[in-house]
C-alpha cells in the first residue's frame, strides 16, 4: 500500500531538510510508482508530484526549496498505483484544492457510484481524489474542515489512513480501518515540544526523529482522528471521530480494477501480487536500493506465520507491524 508522512511544528521544533527527506524516503518502500509532498509556507502551500519513485523526486532542484525547514506544516505520500495510472500525474498525491492538501493511503471501494456525483470536480481516476473533492463541498455548504470530513467518512466506504493540511498551517490526521485492510497511521509527540510528527509506520518516525527514544509513538485508533494547530506558539489538538465503512473493500473494489487488471482470474492465494509483480517489473523494473537486507527484488514472499504474500517492498513493514520474522521466497 501507499506510504504517508508528515508533521506540523513552530519554529523551534521544526525538523530539518535533511531528517524530513530521510523520512520521505523511508516511506518508500510503501509504494514506488510517485511520490510528491506539499508544505504550508507564509500562509501558501507549495506541492510537487511526478510518477517517479520518492528517492528520485528528492534529487530534483525544485524538491530543495519545497523541502523546506520554513514549512509549519509538511505532508508527503509515497504511491503504490491502483486505480488511475500513475503516468497521469492528476492521479498522483497531494490533491489540492480550496487551500487545502491531502494525501491518502487505501482504498475507497464505491468509487464509480461517488465519482458519478463528483464528476464535474474530479481531475484524474484516482479514488483518492473524492476525499479532498467531498471535503470541499462540505466546505462550499458552510461547514467546517473538521464536520466536512466526517460527512466525507460517512459518504463514502473504504478504508483511509489520511493528512490533509492547510494553508495557514493546520494538520489534520484520520484513520478507518474496517475489512483487514492495513491502514496503519502512527503519531510522535513529546511533552513540551510544539510539534506532532506522523507516518504509516512506527520505525518511519523511529529513524528519523533526533533522540527517538524521548517521542512518544502512539498509533491513531481506528474510526478516530485529530486535528493539529499552533496558537501563541503553543501545539493545540482537537479529537474527533468517524463513521464507520458500511461495506467490505474486497468485494465491490475487486470489480472495479482497471482493464489491464480485472482481465486476471483471481484462481489461487498470492495470484493477484504475482499479476501484479509481473506487470510492474515489466514496466519500471523494481528501486533495490531501498529494498530491505536479504530481500531480493526478483521473488515473492510468503509469511510462514499468517500465510499472507507480500512483494518486496512489502517485507519489512510487515515485520515491523506484525513482529513475524519468517518468509518464504516463491516466484
Amino acid at each position: 500500500m501507499c506510504g504517508i508522512c508528515g508533521y506540523l511544528a513552530d519554529e523551534q521544533a521544526r525538523p530539518s531538510v535533511e531528517s524530513i527527506v530521510e523520512r520521505f524516503l523511508s516511506i518508500e518502500s510503501r509504494g514506488s510508482d510517485a511520490s510528491g509532498f506539499s508544505a504550508s509556507v507564509d500562509g501558501r502551500l507549495w506541492r510537487l508530484r511526478a510518477p517517479v519513485p520518492a528517492h528520485v523526486l528528492a534529487q530534483y532542484k525544485k524538491s530543495r526549496t519545497l523541502l523546506v525547514d520554513q514549512a509549519s506544516a509538511w505532508i508527503g505520500h509515497t504511491r503504490l498505483a491502483t486505480r488511475g495510472l500513475a503516468s497521469n500525474n492528476e492521479n498522483n498525491h497531494p490533491f489540492m484544492g480550496s487551500g487545502l492538501s491531502l494525501v491518502h493511503n487505501g482504498i475507497i471501494c464505491d468509487y464509480a457510484k461517488q465519482a458519478e456525483h463528483l464528476k464535474p470536480d474530479l481531475q484524474g481516476e484516482c479514488d483518492s481524489e473524492l476525499i479532498l473533492r467531498l471535503i470541499q463541498r462540505g466546505l462550499d455548504r458552510g461547514g467546517s474542515v473538521t464536520s466536512s470530513i466526517q460527512m466525507m467518512a460517512r459518504k463514502l466506504d473504504g478504508d483511509m489512513a489520511c493528512a490533509l493540511i492547510s494553508r495557514d498551517g493546520q494538520l489534520w490526521v484520520w484513520r478507518r480501518e474496517s475489512s483487514g485492510f492495513s491502514t496503519p497511521l502512527w503519531l510522535a509527540l513529546q511533552a513540551g515540544v510544539q510539534a506532532v510528527h506522523f507516518a504509516s509506520t512506527g520505525h518511519c518516525l523511529e529513524g528519523s526523529l533526533p533522540n527517538s527514544k524521548a517521542w512518544d509513538l502512539v498509533s491513531l485508533p481506528n474510526l478516530s482522528g485529530a486535528r493539529f494547530w499552533l496558537k501563541d506558539s503553543q501545539l493545540m489538538s482537537k479529537k474527533f471521530t468517524l463513521a464507520a465503512s458500511q461495506q467490505s473493500v474486497w468485494g465491490p473494489w475487486n470489480d472495479e480494477w482497471e482493464e489491464a487488471l480485472s482481465q486476471y482470474v483471481y484462481s489461487a492465494p498470492g495470484a493477484y501480487k504475482k499479476k501484479v509483480y509481473k506487470e510492474r517489473e515489466a514496466k519500471r523494473g523494481w528501486a533495490g536500493n531501498v529494498l530491505p537486507l536479504g530481500v531480493r527484488a526478483d521473488a515473492l514472499y510468503v509469511c510462514e506465520v499468517c500465510d499472507e504474500w507480500f512483494m518486496p517492498e512489502e517485507v519489512f513493514d510487515h515485520k515491523v507491524d506484525y513482529k513475524h520474522y519468517t518468509f518464504r521466497e516463491e516466484l
